[in-house]
């Protein structure tokens, strides 16, 4: 998670629910090697939380600093009429605003309401990810696996307390055949050798699996369009 960011923003980072800390990375090569690199002793320099509860700290705070959160309404359409600028928001009345911050992710509805005449993606990498539990404790570090058939890509697992972890792979699209190819990796993952063998014999799947693409091409996409800014995988989808 983006520490440095989050301390900005006002989020007290260890006050987060289910926070895990971590001191070393474990990387493990194609070859077999594996290489313990311990970060640095003063401070924290990386952690782990999942996702749902980070969200919802994060709004949270935004509600704690006066900020109007609005949840579960869906965007229709934005429009322009000199230098106003109006969204259609399902649910709510005609929004009028001065600028529009699309961070709607890779598929972004703002976008493509927009109509800016770009190539529709699907992305260039798509990421998988699946929590798990029963992973023992002296097991239970920040792993990062460079195996030959996932490069320029990788698989990882970042710790969670309790014996649980969060598991998963990106890889690049273009190296791949088929998406039934890439689901087939996402359905073996944990069965890999070098992942089983390190997290150990008793884990198991908690929740449903998730994927998401990954856009890879901010240098040739427009970061703007009038009052309209792009953030985040918006900003190259």
């Amino acid at each position: 998670m983006a520490l440095k960011l989050s301390e900005e923003l006002g989020l007290k980072i260890l006050n987060l629910d289910n926070l895990e800390a971590v001191d070393e990375a474990v990387i493990h090569f194609p070859s077999g090697r594996r290489e313990v690199f311990p970060l640095p002793g003063k401070g924290l320099f990386a952690a782990v939380v999942p996702r749902a509860d980070y969200d919802l700290a994060l709004i949270d705070l935004a509600r704690e600093l006066l900020v109007d959160v609005r949840l579960g309404h869906k965007f229709s359409s934005v429009n322009f009429d000199g230098e106003r600028t109006f969204l259609d928001i399902e649910g709510l009345e005609e929004v009028e605003t001065s600028f529009v911050v699309a961070a709607d992710g890779a598929w972004s509805p703002v976008r493509r309401s927009l109509n800016l005449g770009e190539d529709q993606s699907r992305g260039e990498w798509l990421a998988f990810r699946q929590y798990i539990s029963g992973v023992e404790t002296d097991r239970n570090n920040l792993h990062v696996w460079f195996e030959k058939d996932l490069l320029p890509g990788y698989a990882w697992s970042f710790p969670l307390p309790d014996g649980k972890a969060n598991v998963g792979f990106g890889v690049l699209k273009s190296k791949h055949s088929s998406a039934s190819e890439i689901a087939q990796l996402a359905r073996d993952l944990l069965n890999r050798d070098s992942i089983s063998e390190t997290l150990g014999e008793n884990i198991k799947l908690e929740g449903r699996q998730t994927a998401w693409p990954i856009p890879a091409r901010i240098s040739s996409q427009r970061l703007t369009s009038g009052p309209v800014i792009f953030v985040g995988d918006a900003a190259a989808s």
